[in-house]
């Protein structure tokens, strides 16, 4: 009996002293880390940001490079839950994540409804890669005196780079996600001073307000702001940093977006379509555009994209684009392209279909030597 309650004791201490380590993965509030791995034998790259008890991320697998998105939490005990979610949201597979004895982050990768689950090891890595630290700011301002509601709720979510292994290029990294993120707020050297004078400005606007309170109709007066800065992709010397935005200001609904930007992390310059493509790229990659939007819209022949509920039947590029090791996506916010219901139109081309129009000494184009050199060189068949 005694040796049962020894053995019980140990085994108590050694669960809590694991569960403890790995917690200690995400210590704090906010957090960002960065991991490599594998799912199996193939090898992934991981980001996962938590704020509060809450995780949302994005992995993909090394040999297509295209992220995909992820959204959890941790429990109590420290084990992770990452749902691998779809455009709608909805998840498709899941990942569950712990320390093991050896001090090493394993766990398995479960597709959704099937029975198998794949062992999965990761190791927190910065390799060649953007280390982010999250910034916060959270404020409540009342509308009237005396009274806490209605009131203006902001909540500002910055990701300041701090390390890369190019220290002159991270001066400039560091400008350019804080130009892109503040505006004209930014203080790169003083991310946390920058997020309170950018709150502080959307205050008297909300203020003014009062003047035509009327308590009928209370629930518009209840403001809200919310920006959040996120890496869609960190690898291969390219950074691909988003801004998220959601405003409520009365009226029937808010209105959000997301906007990106692409960052030479050799240079630590922000890239623009003309440091990528051809000159005089625009009306093929319009026709491609258009092309794959029509494709997403599963029209017929002959149909055209107004049939669709989109407000043109041509889409010009936009500047707002990202990059990831699988091609460039052209995003659309809500309204630009297409009446709000629709919501955000993602536009993705891969690095096979723009081949022709990319720039041969471009920052992608290391993406599409690689993809010839697996076509000109297939796998070899084993010899029977």
């Amino acid at each position: 009996m005694k040796k049962l309650k020894i053995i019980f004791l140990i085994t108590c201490c050694l669960t809590l002293f694991f569960n403890v380590a790995f917690s200690q993965v995400f210590t704090g509030r906010l957090q960002i880390k960065h991991f490599t791995g594998k799912i199996k034998t193939m090898p992934i790259d991981l980001t996962v940001k938590k704020q509060g008890d809450t995780l949302t991320g994005i992995y993909f697998y090394e040999k297509f490079g295209v992220p995909i998105k992820l959204k959890g939490k941790i429990s109590k005990d420290g084990i992770i839950e990452l749902n691998e979610v779809d455009k709608a949201g909805d998840p498709t597979a899941t990942f569950v994540i712990k320390l093991d004895p050896a001090k090493k982050i394993k766990g398995t990768w479960q597709r959704k409804g099937a029975k198998d689950k794949i062992p999965v090891e990761l190791t927190e890595d910065y390799t060649g890669v953007v280390k982010f630290e999250p910034v916060l700011y959270q404020t409540k301002v009342p509308l009237l005196k005396m009274k806490k509601e209605p009131a203006y709720s902001i909540d500002l979510f910055y990701l300041q780079p701090v390390d890369f292994n190019n220290k002159n290029a991270l001066t400039e990294i560091n400008k350019t996600c804080s130009n892109s993120f503040f505006a004209k707020y930014s203080n790169p050297t003083k991310p946390a001073l920058s997020l309170k004078t950018m709150a502080d400005s959307l205050i008297p606007d909300y203020k003014s307000s009062a003047s035509t309170y009327d308590s009928t109709f209370g629930a518009s007066f209840n403001w809200a702001m919310d920006c959040s800065a996120d890496v869609y992709y960190n690898k291969n010397n390219l950074l691909t940093y988003s801004s998220f935005t959601y405003s409520f200001s009365g009226g029937a609904h808010g209105i959000y977006g997301t906007s990106y930007i692409v960052v030479d992390c050799k240079t630590g310059k922000q890239l623009k379509l003309s440091d990528i493509f051809n000159k005089g790229f625009e009306k093929e990659l319009d026709k491609k555009i258009t092309g794959k939007a029509e494709i997403n819209a599963k029209l017929k022949k002959g149909q055209k994209l107004t049939s669709a509920g989109y407000l043109a039947d041509d889409i010009k590029t936009t500047d707002n684009f990202y990059v990831n090791g699988g091609g460039i996506g052209f995003v659309y916010n809500v309204e630009e392209i297409a009446p709000y219901v629709n919501g955000t139109i993602d536009i993705f081309l891969s690095y096979k279909e723009i081949e022709t129009l990319l720039k041969k000494d471009s920052p992608v184009s290391q993406f599409v030597t690689a993809e010839e050199k697996k076509t000109n060189n297939p796998p070899k068949k084993n010899k029977k």
